[in-house]
Formats: structure tokens, sequence, C-alpha cells
């Protein structure tokens, strides 16, 4: 599917990608207007430009297969949006893209009542695949977010084959340190354990058969059986016997790590690390987890047999208020940000506010934009003038001005004053 096109927003004389649809209000009162497809980037049929100037919002073109925007307004001049009334955001600052789209580092949250600008905030950029990594604990170098979901519910098919590669391995490999599942292991199975030991036992996983192979077919076929009583068993570990095999770093099945089992290890780690917390946005919410609940083994031939992993789907879980209440408390003071539980969003409170003068060139429609200084320059600013780009290039290069290549991202360059 082709990405939509956003509308865009000119704002202090700046173009910027618009989130929000300020004309969805208006085509609403005026269902007379029928749109049609414009182009694969716009199934809404239009592209629109805006504007906030004077702190009120403009609707300056419209483009569109079947309207021009004259026939809708009967005006070819800006039209002040007044049936809108909502929240619009643009987005500044770095952007880190990803498959579709991005996310940028900040954006300017605007609250609009019919057309006027009643309220403005900078928000804090964190989008839903946000990924914070563990750098502490027996979780370390693992995603925030697999903890919460669980390797089952990110990746299925590849946790259940890389937990009966483990099964597998703890028999076959010399060394191997596996704690498998408590079973019913008979005399005759011990004396199988026996045999694999002085014999080589191979296995194969197509998509999910598995396959044993061996000199001796019948040892192959023993060891089948075997495994297909094994692999369906109690998986689920204590917590005690859990948190070993994570100290060895075996691959396991219950590495799913689903936030309801007796470990509650983020709960944990947002109570008692004081250097961890996590979005607040991101964890209010109800997850829909899926818990593995055993393996479904399908017998194909003596040496082969199918395995399917049996989940528990849409497995509601809620972080704790208490916990919540404290990672909130943590993610503010390290931020100077403060979380609106109403609009579910971020903002910087009034101390980064004041300590950016970026923020503040966007708040402030009068307020003049700076640009970076070199440390220098940030010392001793009386030491320097501000002089527009065009002047310095003209008086630099005179007449060869405007053919002079240059790569400067900045509207002004400072000049060192004699």
């Amino acid at each position: 599917m082709t990405v939509q096109a956003q509308e865009v927003l000119e704002y202090k004389n700046e173009e910027f990608s618009l989130i929000g649809a300020p004309l969805k209000d208006f085509l609403k009162k005026n269902k007379n207007i029928k749109f049609e497809i414009f182009t694969t980037a716009h199934w809404r049929g239009y592209q629109g430009y805006w504007k906030i100037e004077n702190e009120k919002l403009y609707l300056t073109k419209l483009e569109s297969a079947n309207y021009t925007f004259e026939e809708i307004f009967n005006s070819t001049e800006p039209i002040l949006a007044d049936w809108f009334s909502g929240t619009l955001q643009f987005g500044f600052g770095y952007f880190k893209e990803n498959h579709w789209w991005g996310n940028y580092e900040n954006y300017l949250w605007i609250k609009i009542d019919k057309g006027i600008v009643i309220e403005k905030r900078i928000r804090k950029g964190i989008d839903n695949d946000y990924i914070q990594i563990l750098n502490f604990g027996i979780y370390k170098n693992e995603s925030v977010k697999s903890l919460i979901y669980g390797k089952i519910t990110l990746n299925t098919h590849q946790t259940t084959i890389n937990y009966v590669k483990a099964v597998i391995n703890s028999f076959i490999e010399k060394n191997n340190n596996v704690i498998l599942p408590t079973i019913n292991i008979t005399n005759e199975d011990y004396e199988l354990l026996e045999k694999i030991s002085t014999n080589v036992v191979t296995y194969e996983i197509f998509e999910n058969n598995i396959t044993t192979n061996s000199a001796e077919k019948e040892i192959a076929e023993q060891f089948s059986v075997l495994l297909e009583k094994v692999i369906p068993s109690v998986f689920l570990l204590p917590n005690t016997k859990f948190r070993e095999m994570k100290k060895q770093n075996i691959e396991i099945v219950s590495d799913s790590i689903l936030l309801d089992n007796d470990d509650g290890y983020l709960n944990w780690a947002i109570k008692n690390v004081p250097s961890f917390c996590y979005p607040p946005s991101l964890l209010t919410h109800n997850f829909n987890l899926k818990k593995l609940a055993g393996f479904k083994i399908d017998r194909i031939s003596n040496i082969q047999f199918k395995i399917k992993a049996v989940t528990l789907d849409n497995q509601s879980y809620k972080f704790p208020s208490d916990t919540l209440k404290i990672n909130q408390e943590k993610y503010e003071k390290r931020y100077s940000v403060y979380f609106d539980e109403i609009e579910n969003e971020i903002f910087y409170d009034n101390n980064a506010i004041n300590q950016s003068q970026e923020f503040q060139y966007y708040l402030n429609e009068n307020f003049e934009k700076k640009i970076r200084l070199e440390n220098y320059q940030e010392n001793h600013p009386e030491d320097y003038e501000i002089q527009t780009y065009n002047d310095w290039l003209n008086e630099e290069f005179g007449d060869d001005a405007e053919t002079a290549y240059w790569n400067l991202d900045e509207l002004y360059v400072f000049t060192k004053r004699n």
C-alpha cells in the first residue's frame, strides 16, 4: 500500500507535514462534496495546504481531481477554518525513519477551537515502535517490549523451534546443562540415553516436522518417541529454576516472560532500579498477550512427528497502579516532562521549555529563531553580529554569488567582528 501523503502546514514561513486532517469536519457538514481519488497517496481525494498566522488556522490551497479551491469556498483568499475544533501536530528536530514513515524527536501540539489557536505545547516524540534495551540484570540486552509481550507473542514459530532444539540438544550434546521438565523417565529411557551417548544421533527440523536419524534405526525410533514424551510436558518451570537457566543463557521456551507469571521482572525493575523507567504513555493500556499452553504432537512415522504450539490468545494484562505511579514519577523527573493522562501524551515541562530556544521559537510566533553556535560563540556573543546569508554571499563573492555552490543549512551566518 502506498504511504498516504500528509496535509501541509505553513508555520513561521516553514512548511511541515501535518498530523491531522482539519477538512474532515468541513466535509461532514457538506456531504454534497464528494472527492474522487486524487492519487494513490491521496485516498482521501485531496491535498490541503494550511497556515497558522496570528494564532488562527487558515486553509490556503486545495488540490483535487474534481474540485478547485474557488469552487468550494467561492474565494481565492485563505479561508479561516472556523469549522475545526481539535488538536493538530507537526514534528521537528531529529527524525528517525521506520518502514512506513518515522518519528520526530519533538512535536508541536496545537489545540484549536473554531479555527483559533488556544493552546500550544511541546510533546516528546515517542512512537509505538519505541525500543528500550535493558542494561542490567538477568535480562540485560533484552528489549522491554520482548519482556512485555514475550517471544511466543512476537515470534511463535521461531520460539517453538528454539525450544525443540534446546530439548534435543540436551540429550545429544555433551556438557549441556539444560534443565528439562519433570517427566516420568523410565528405565528404558535411561538405557536409551546411554546408547545415545555412544552413538551418533542427529535430527532435522523442516518447518514444524522433527525427524531423528542414527546409524541404528531402532535408536532413531526410540529417540523420537522420547522426544514426543518430553516436548509437550510441563515447560513453565518454577521461578528459581528459570532464573538459573537465564544465568546460564540457555534457550528455553519459558523465556517468553509473560508479566503475569511469578517473575514480574519489569514491575520489580521499575520499583527497585533507580535508573530504569519507561515512557508512561506506552504502559497505561491493557496488553493483549499470548500465552503458551503447550504443544500438540502428530506422529507421521516412526522417526518423524509434527509439533504445533497451542496458545491462549488475547490474554489481558495491565501494570499495577502503584507501578505506573512510580514509573511516571521517575520518568517525569529524569526527562523534565509531565504525563497528561487525558491526552495520553508526554509533554515537556516549564523548566525544559524555558531552557530551550528551539521550544520557545515554536511556541511563540514572535520569537526569533536563533541558530546553533560553537562553544566560543556561545560564551562570547558580544563578539559576533548576525548577517543574512544573501548579504554574506554577496559580500564574499560579488557578481559570482549567484553561481557559487554552498551547502549551508542555516538561514544566518555569524561573522567575527574585527
